[in-house]
Order: C-alpha cells, then sequence, then structure tokens
C-alpha cells in the first residue's frame, strides 16, 4: 500500500491533526478502521491511549504485531458507536467512508454518544456534486457540500479541507 501505491494519507491526516493542536498531546484517540495500524503508528506518540476498531480479524491481527494499540476491537463502525461508552478526544478514520455512503449515521452518534465532545478526522475521495456518490470503483465519494452539512446539522466545525489523491492508481 504505502510503496506501490504511494500511500500517504495516515502521515498526512497526522501531520494536520498536529498541526492543529500545537503538538501537544492528543488525548484519547479511536482509530476506525484502523487496519493494519499504519495511523497508529504515525500518532501513538501523542496519544494518552489509542484504540483500533476494525471488522477484519486479519487486520487486527497485523495491528496487533506492532503493539500500537491499547486494544482492538472487531467490530462494524456503526454498531460500535451506538453501543459502546465513547470517551474520546479525537475519532479518526483514514480511507474508511470510502466503504460508506450515507456518513450521517456516524456524524450523528459520536456527536451524542461521546462524553468528550471529540473532533472527528477523516479523509474520503471527492465528489463534485451535491451528495455522495458510489464510483465505478465501488468506493463512495462525497462531496464538500455534503460534509459541511453535516457538519452543520451536527455541529461540528469544518477545520481543514484539502483535494489531494489518496493513493496511486492505474499507474
Amino acid at each position: 500500500l504505502i510503496d506501490n501505491l504511494e500511500y500517504e494519507i495516515p502521515k498526512v491526516i497526522s501531520e494536520i491533526i498536529l498541526r492543529d493542536c500545537n503538538f501537544n498531546l492528543l488525548g484519547s484517540v479511536i482509530d476506525l478502521g484502523c487496519g493494519t495500524g499504519l495511523l497508529g503508528a504515525e500518532i501513538k506518540q501523542f496519544c494518552r491511549r489509542l484504540e483500533g476498531l476494525d471488522l477484519s480479524q486479519k487486520m487486527l491481527d497485523e495491528a496487533k504485531k506492532k503493539s500500537i494499540y491499547s486494544e482492538l476491537i472487531k467490530q462494524d463502525i456503526l454498531s460500535y458507536l451506538a453501543t459502546e461508552n465513547l470517551n474520546f478526544n479525537y475519532f479518526i478514520a483514514t480511507d474508511v467512508f470510502l466503504y460508506i455512503g450515507d456518513l450521517s449515521g456516524v456524524f450523528r452518534l459520536i456527536k451524542d454518544r461521546n462524553k468528550a465532545g471529540g473532533k472527528l478526522v477523516f479523509s474520503t475521495e471527492h465528489y463534485d456534486g451535491d451528495g455522495f456518490f458510489l464510483e465505478q470503483s465501488g468506493r463512495y465519494s462525497h462531496s464538500k457540500i455534503y460534509i459541511e452539512g453535516l457538519c452543520g446539522k451536527f455541529g461540528y466545525q469544518l477545520r481543514h479541507f484539502e483535494t489531494q489523491p489518496l493513493r496511486k492508481e492505474k499507474n
């Protein structure tokens, strides 16, 4: 992923978060869709507690080998957000929302259920329309207008937005 597809989003997201918080400790962080722990490796040293959540046991097994996370959880994002006690300063999702079309449930559950009033940081593919769109790749793209609408509806402030390639595709 990193070498062949030039995937740098965990590093980019980490730099944005750390720049925004002036390199202070991030507190308690959950990596939604943590995969093998690429984001966790970038931010672990700045976290008081870092948890990882993923659907794939194989991904969690790889992440466990790196000893990055305080806890690894195998569960769907929406069911986790709906049922667990949430007390995080940051919810981070790198290239996970590509597999979720309608993000309103994620935004609502974090806002309604999190005790710490945390920040939601994520990457997604960009869509030039008004909402979200299922691409031929099988991944969803989301428009800035759609994200701004969710932020307004659920009381978030959009602090950073930029477009850049998420990964190299088809050479």
